[in-house]
Parts: structure tokens; C-alpha cells; sequence
């Protein structure tokens, strides 16, 4: 169907201070639905042309249109333009059938960093299994144009893309959140949680794994406990160590802050370093932040005399998914399954599209030790 004239409802707005300019597009507009001023399979005018006559922004009009999507009154038609629903009121949440996947660091780092590449796929696998695509949206520049939060915001716009599930590298962006939140756009957040709370996350159970870790070190004897940890202040991090604090303290005992390693980066030459600087602190058992690090205090300590497990226990956190490329040996971890955590994020971004307006979520995927043979009975 073609074009319907402007007309009358598309008046121009003032500025109000009772009501935001983007509310007050989207009642204009939806009025007009609802009274068969813009009837059923009717194109919206461009973005530019009610812009004008609204005189207000073209983000303005943008984030009317893409609400008035949300609530069922629009639907987008990639390519096409936006379009007045068949049956006005009827919800039609899924627009595209594709799903946003943002990530943290340029396309080509997803895949260096082997724990979110396979996440990655995982994630992509449970996808298809419900007939949905995932574009992969990095934030940062390599050589292409199409990145960063404006690419997603035109992407959104434009109706490519039903949700977005976020995986985290370091610190949540804010600004996604508030650009998700601000277009009613679906989040999941991966391995981390928004300081805000604006959207669900699936991050693993921290606590619980830290604590099977440090009672299986206790039942074996262990009383000097190190933990080698991250700068990163983020939600696994801060959990994991108070949840081994809190078990240590529970036994009787505390963790001093000499046997607290903190690393930027966490990796295997950290783990090395660590080593050195907890060697004369004779700690009978050390637990890694990640298997990076257990594997370069293993090898440091080893080349130090000391045998693993005989004379010192080494364990970390981790995925069962994951290894450390060219450490052909077992390590004793607190795992959880990369392919679980991709289940939770699919499934929890499925039912936000259902339900736009249920409470947010933290989702925890259960951790379990795998003993691989690197903690025994302490010295």
C-alpha cells in the first residue's frame, strides 16, 4: 500500500516540559493507528519527512516509531520501510528472526580468545535451533565501518535485529544498556552484570563453585590458602573471592591479604609472577582466577623444584570447554559448560521477547569441581 498523506496528526510539537518530545511522537502516532489515520498495511512516511513536520529530531522520530514496533502497532520490513500492522494491537515482537551478538573487542579478537570464540558458536548453534540468525555486532573498529553503538542504534532502527545478547570481556558498557533500555530493545548480558540492573544476565554460580573449591582444599588438609586474582572489578571476580573468604572464615581461618595476588593481565606470565611472589609466603595450595594463570604457576613452580601436587596444590576456575594451548596436562577446576551458559542466554533473551516488561534476571549457570589431579593432601 502506498504512502498516506500527512494530514493533520502530523502536527508540530513544541516543547514541553510535562512530557518528553519522543512520548509525545508516539502518541500522535498511535492515535493516528488506532483512528485509522494511518490504516492497517499502510507505510509510514521516512523518518525524515515526519522529522519536519513534527520539528522535532530524527532520533526523536526514530525512537517513537521503534517503541510503537515494540508495542505491536509497526512492524519493519528490512529494506522496505516500517508499516502499520495488519491487526492493529496484535503483538509482533519478532521482526527479523536475527539476534545481535555484541562483543566487547574488534571481529577478529572474538576468535583469538578461544573461551568466548567457542561461546560464540555455542550461542550461534541454539540459535538455528529456533530459526534465528546471529550477526556478530564487535564494538570496536578493525577495518570496517560497521561497528560501535551507533552502527546497532541504526541497525535497531531499521528492524534487522530482535534483541541483542551481550558478551563481556572487561566492564559493561554502560551506554548499551542505556541504548537497549532507551529503545526498548531486548538485552541479555554474558558473564557479567550491568552495575545498573537494566537487564538480565547469565553469568555462572560463583559463589557455589568457590566454596566446592576451598571445602575440597580443607578436607585435604589445606590451611594457607593464596588466591591469584584479576585487577577486573567485576562480578566473578569480587564473588569468587568473597566466597572463598567466607568459607576459609567459616573453617576458622581467614586468607591474608599477602596471600591475595591481584594480575593485569590475568595470563600465564602472570601465574608465573604470582608463583615468585607467594613462594616465600609457603602458601600449601593455590587457587587460580583462570586456568591461564593455574597453568603459569604450575610451570614456575615446577622449574622451582616444587612437585604438583606433592608439594603444592594448584586449582582454578573455569570452563569445561576451554584449555590452555600447549599445557598438555590435566588442572583441577571449578568448571562450568560453555554450551549451558549459551542455552541460558538464548532461552532468556526468548522469553524477554515475550514478555518485554517481566522483572530483570540474573540467571547462574552451576559449577562442579573436575579433579584433574593437581590438588592432594597438603605437605
Amino acid at each position: 500500500m502506498a504512502r498516506q498523506p500527512l494530514g493533520e496528526f502530523a502536527k508540530r510539537i513544541e516543547p514541553s516540559d510535562a512530557k518528553p518530545l519522543t512520548r509525545q511522537v508516539e502518541e500522535i502516532l498511535r492515535q493516528a493507528i488506532l483512528r485509522g489515520d494511518l490504516p492497517q498495511a499502510a507505510r509510514v512516511h521516512p523518518v525524515r519527512d515526519l522529522s519536519r513536520r513534527f520539528n522535532v529530531g530524527k532520533s526523536t522520530v526514530a525512537r517513537a516509531i521503534s517503541n510503537l514496533r515494540r508495542e505491536g502497532l509497526l512492524s519493519a520490513r528490512p529494506g522496505r520501510g516500517t508499516y502499520v500492522v495488519t491487526r492493529p494491537g496484535e503483538a509482533q515482537r519478532v521482526i527479523s528472526g536475527c539476534l545481535g551478538l555484541v562483543w566487547d573487542g574488534s571481529a577478529s579478537s572474538l576468535h583469538e580468545i578461544p573461551y568466548y570464540g567457542r561461546l560464540y558458536e555455542f550461542i550461534s548453534v541454539q540459535a538455528a535451533l529456533r530459526q534465528q540468525r546471529v550477526l556478530l555486532l564487535p564494538l570496536r573498529a578493525e577495518t570496517s565501518r560497521f561497528h560501535g553503538l551507533r552502527h546497532i542504534a541504526t541497525l535497531e532502527q531499521e528492524g534487522h535485529i530482535d534483541g541483542l545478547i551481550y558478551l563481556v570481556n572487561w566492564r559493561v558498557q554502560e551506554r548499551l544498556v542505556t541504548l537497549a533500555v532507551t529503545r526498548r530493545l531486548p538485552l541479555v548480558v554474558v558473564d557479567c552484570c550491568p552495575d545498573s540492573r537494566r537487564a538480565d544476565a547469565v553469568v555462572v554460580d560463583n559463589a557455589a563453585g568457590a566454596r566446592q573449591l576451598t571445602e575440597r582444599l580443607l578436607q585435604l588438609g589445606h590451611r594457607r590458602i593464596a588466591l591469584v586474582t584479576s585487577t577486573q572489578d567485576n562480578i566473578n571476580m569480587r564473588e569468587r573471592v568473597q566466597s572463598i573468604r567466607a568459607t576459609l572464615a567459616a573453617a576458622g581461618l581467614r586468607a591474608p591479604s599477602r596471600l591475595i595476588i591481584r594480575l593485569n593481565p590475568p595470563g600465564l606470565q602472570g601465574g608465573r609472577e604470582a608463583f615468585r611472589q607467594l613462594v616465600s609466603l609457603a602458601p600449601t595450595a593455590i587457587v587460580a582466577c583462570n586456568r591461564y594463570v593455574a597453568a603459569g604457576v604450575i610451570l614456575e613452580a615446577e622449574r622451582a623444584g616444587r612437585s604438583v601436587p606433592r608439594d603444592l596444590s594448584v586449582c582454578a576456575f573455569g570452563s569445561a570447554n576451554d584449555a590452555v594451548p600447549g599445557f598438555d596436562r590435566g588442572l583441577t577446576v571449578a568448571a562450568f559448560d560453555l554450551e549451558e551458559m549459551a542455552v541460558a542466554a538464548v532461552e532468556c533473551l526468548g522469553r524477554r521477547l515475550q514478555d518485554a516488561k517481566a522483572p530483570y534476571r540474573i540467571l547462574r549457570v552451576r559449577m562442579f569441581v573436575r579433579d584433574e589431579g593437581t590438588i592432594g593432601v597438603a605437605p
